[in-house]
């Protein structure tokens, strides 16, 4: 995460919606960022995205013991300038 939020130091999350059972939580929510130092190797673009990631999260004994996040990936790339799959990493 610490390189994630190098890369993009105003990256905010905003929760718009929330779901949880016993031990699933799965927010959906806005998120906000600008692509404004060099994150996986690809100059900062200076150029703002916003999308909306839903993403799950399986909680045992008070731990998060597994996350996913759903988003569309290329729609993110090309919000943030960079129009090359291999550009960002994500991981």
């Amino acid at each position: 995460m610490h390189e994630f939020t190098s890369g993009f130091p105003d990256f905010h999350i905003e929760i718009t919606d929330l779901l949880a059972s016993e031990n699933k939580v799965a927010p959906e929510t806005t998120d906000t960022m600008g692509h404004g130092s060099e994150f996986t190797s690809v100059p900062p673009t200076d150029v703002g995205a916003d999308f909306r990631p839903i993403a799950k999260f399986l909680v045992e004994d008070a731990k998060i013991e597994q996350h996913r996040e759903y988003l569309d990936r290329q729609e993110h790339r090309e919000q943030l300038g960079v129009t090359h799959a291999e550009d960002i990493n994500y991981r």
